[in-house]
């Protein structure tokens, strides 16, 4: 048994508290409560796993800003966290925007508002009973590699790294907790509490001075710190060449309660796939897109990677639906293997390996080698004669892994977009992604700010061949790079007819639509109305 928000609800501090948003995320298991109050975007950006908390505020720092409330929510999720209980609605946030419940619903964020205009309702009363509630649970199941591991599965994907499972570990058993191979290298690594001032380096220097061996306890001084230390041997072949360490200062562990530890890492290396025998140069590309630094500085040192030299990440996608895990991950292997030949043969030094269905390749990227177009086009050429049909994305100047990560993360949202904008394109930049997400913002702020953006083609929708002009001039401008011989070919017209309705077309806007600003104005307004249309088709956004 584990303690949901779902439970919380039923808690008499939380009777009359409403689910207003993320409904669908009730069933998430809450291990903490916290409060936020003052609201530091920067702070909060700051890339960390919680995990588990549910969260209490009355948002009184942002009490008039949606953006930022938004922003935040989205932040608190990223972060692990499984609900937001809001207080004094009516007394310090004048109402809860419905962008704001929107984007709650989008993440299956659960938003809870305690009864409105009242200021009678303290945190106190919630954190208390759901603190003895959890504690109850604790006392009641001792056994906790199956909650935890829903925990684990109730992450979004990106998040299940093994730096993740050892933050929740850390938290579960209130000790600082490392991984590590036979050669002391950390592979993952939690402090409790969050903030406590031991690392890697004086752990492992513990051990050395102590020629500790074996998983027996011993008791001695970290610092001013007395503590027991343990050191946990992994019973699975396949890991017999890990240990875990663990640092009790409350002199509360137990062997069951590190047996399964132990068990909880072995199976989540089991059942998500985890590689946690980190044996080629190209195992760091999970290690940066799941954001795990311990495991990334291990395998940048061991094969001499300099990785502050990365600033391009390339990712390939296979575009045959029907292909089955088995079929894309042989094809991204071979892509892979192509792609570290191609570089090579051209002087450039690449790591590349398969990730969640696509090929992605990091590499140093001199731009007085070749153009970035070009260079993508010549790489893209190559790539396709391994399988037909794909697509490429090249983002470049990535300042560091983190850098990486983010873009990463920014192509797994808004790619399909992309694609529903540049229907007749298979090769993107950074750039795609970034215009995508701002289309999305535009239509997911509502009717009005979607009129607003789209009144630059108001002078077009008012005739009878609407439908023709602004699918002309969308394939001019989105498509065919502003040649109307090329527009004429994707939409199966003479140059000639496609030249009047363009004549026509800047006529009625009476302005020139290739200068800056007007252009960018229209290529805008050109995207959205072609998301718009394809809006009752597909479930875009």
């Amino acid at each position: 048994m584990s303690v949901t928000v779902a439970d919380c609800l039923k808690l008499p501090s939380l009777r009359e508290a409403k689910v207003v948003a993320g409904s669908k995320g009730l069933d998430r298991i809450v291990g903490t409560v916290s409060v936020l109050e003052y609201v530091d975007f920067w702070v909060l950006s700051h890339d960390f796993f919680i995990g588990n908390e549910l969260v209490i505020s009355a948002l009184v720092a942002i009490k008039d800003d949606v953006d930022t409330q938004c922003k935040t929510i989205q932040r608190l999720c990223e972060a692990g966290e499984v609900g937001l209980i809001i207080y004094y609605v009516e007394i310090f946030v004048p109402r809860l925007d419905e962008r704001l419940l929107q984007k709650a619903d989008e993440l299956n964020f659960p938003i809870i508002m305690m009864p409105t205009g009242r200021i009678d309702f303290r945190y106190s009363d919630v954190i208390s009973e759901v603190m003895e509630a959890i504690f109850i649970d604790k006392r009641k199941n001792t056994y906790f590699v199956n909650s935890l591991l829903e925990r684990i599965a109730q992450l979004n994907e990106y998040q299940r790294t093994i730096g993740t499972v050892m933050r929740l570990l850390s938290d579960q058993l209130r000790c600082t907790l490392m991984l590590v191979d036979q050669s002391f290298k950390s592979i993952g690594f939690a402090t409790w509490p969050m903030a406590n001032w031991f690392n890697e380096e004086i752990i492992t220097d513990l051990f050395i001075d102590q020629e500790l061996t074996s998983e027996i306890s011993f008791t001695d001084l970290i610092g001013n710190t007395e503590a027991t230390v343990y050191r946990m041997p992994f019973p699975e072949e396949s890991l017999k060449q890990l240990s875990l360490i663990a640092v009790d200062e409350t002199n509360s562990l137990n062997q069951e309660q590190l047996d399964q530890a132990v068990e909880i890492i072995q199976l989540f290396a089991s059942i998500w796939k985890y590689n946690l025998d980190y044996a080629l140069p190209d195992a760091i590309i999970p290690a940066v897109l799941n954001d795990n630094p311990n495991v990334m500085n291990h395998i940048a040192k061991s094969f001499n990677i300099d990785v502050a030299s990365i600033n391009t990440m390339i990712i390939a996608r296979i575009e045959t639906p029907s292909l089955s895990t088995i079929e894309r991950h042989i094809i991204n292997e071979k892509l892979a293997v192509k792609s570290r030949l191609t570089l090579k043969n051209h002087g450039k030094s690449i790591i590349a390996d398969t990730y969640e269905g696509h090929l992605i390749a990091l590499l140093e990227f001199s731009k007085n080698y070749i153009s970035d177009t070009d260079f993508l086009e010549f790489f893209y050429e190559e790539l396709r004669s391994v399988v037909k049909p794909l697509s490429l994305v090249m983002c470049t100047n990535l300042s560091t892994t983190k850098d990486v990560r983010k873009i990463y993360l920014m192509y797994k949202e808004y790619f399909d977009l992309v694609q529903s904008i540049y229907p007749r394109r298979h090769i993107f930049t950074t750039f795609e992604l970034q215009f995508a997400s701002e289309c999305r913002s535009i239509i997911l702020a509502g009717q009005k700010e979607i009129e607003q953006y789209l009144s630059p083609l108001a002078p077009l929708l008012e005739l009878e061949d609407s439908k023709d002009l602004i699918n002309t001039l969308a394939v001019y401008i989105l498509d065919a790079e502003h040649n109307t011989k090329l527009t004429g070919e994707f939409i199966y017209l003479h140059r000639n007819t496609v030249q009047y309705r363009m004549k026509k077309i800047k006529q009625l806007l009476d302005y020139d639509i290739t200068k800056m600003p007007e252009a960018y104005t229209i290529y805008r307004a050109a995207a959205l109305q072609r998301l718009i249309d394809q809006m009752s088709k597909n479930d875009l956004l």
